[in-house]
């Protein structure tokens, strides 16, 4: 997600870095991005077009016209957010909490539990475990890493960059997590990812784009039938939980 992006990049550079400046002027200027042109972009920054151009393909971007695309569509997204929270609160909040759970409760249902009997053994066969989301995703990375420790084996929560240099022999196993397959759309970190010839699995619901799945060993997919974003969200939480919690029946 571009605004993880621009938070990521305010956390790693100092105040006085132009990328900073960059990163902050957009953040709190997003809507109006994607009308302004390369010029009025460096003209507000007070920098110059060529820094703006390599800004944009710091984030990840191929030139400033992707860079504004995504602008457009995480504002379209804020929006779209911000009407169904309003939606909400005009109801029922209580009824509102039980229909989500509900929501939850039947997808979890309904996935394939072969698939995560597969993931399982996978795990306890890797010797190193190696993790990667974005945004949200990451944390949810960062709680399977938490959750691990009784494995006694070592598990890597990948940066979002995929700028450190990680080694991932054959009998490593590469988890990738992603709610709907929003960051997996950057194609240089997908290539990133997809180049690792180690054992690859995806776990998403069934909002990602069939494309994004490419390239991996496998895929665990939930549904997503009557959720919102932040039910997807939980549904790969509890996810976590169900593996987590099988391979401690299977194998402790």
């Amino acid at each position: 997600m571009l605004m993880n992006k621009l938070n990521e990049c305010l956390y790693y550079t100092s105040h006085d870095d132009i990328d900073h400046q960059i990163a902050k002027y957009l953040k709190k200027n997003l809507a109006s991005i994607s009308d302004m042109t390369i010029d009025e972009l460096a003209k507000s920054c007070y920098v110059s077009k060529a820094k703006v151009s390599k800004f944009c393909k710091t984030l990840g971007y191929d030139n400033f016209i992707a860079f504004k695309d995504d602008c457009a569509r995480e504002i379209k997204a804020k929006k779209l957010v911000i009407k169904t929270q309003r939606e909400n609160l005009e109801k029922d909040y209580l009824d509102h909490l039980n229909q989500s759970f509900k929501a939850i409760e039947t997808n979890l249902a309904l996935i394939d539990k072969y698939k995560i009997e597969q993931l399982i053994k996978d795990i306890a066969s890797a010797k190193q475990i190696f993790i990667y989301g974005i945004a949200y995703s990451k944390l949810l990375a960062q709680y399977l890493q938490y959750e691990s420790d009784f494995l006694d084996k070592e598990v890597i929560v990948m940066d979002e960059k995929l700028i450190k240099n990680y080694v991932l022999k054959d009998d490593s196993l590469l988890i990738v997590i992603s709610v709907e397959g929003r960051g997996l759309s950057d194609q240089r970190l997908s290539r990133r990812l997809k180049k690792y010839s180690t054992n690859k699995w995806i776990i998403s619901t069934d909002k990602i784009e069939n494309q994004l799945l490419s390239g991996f060993n496998n895929c665990l997919i939930v549904g997503t039938n009557n959720t919102e974003m932040k039910d997807r969200r939980l549904l790969l939480r509890y996810l976590i939980d169900i593996i987590i919690g099988r391979y401690q029946y299977l194998y402790k």
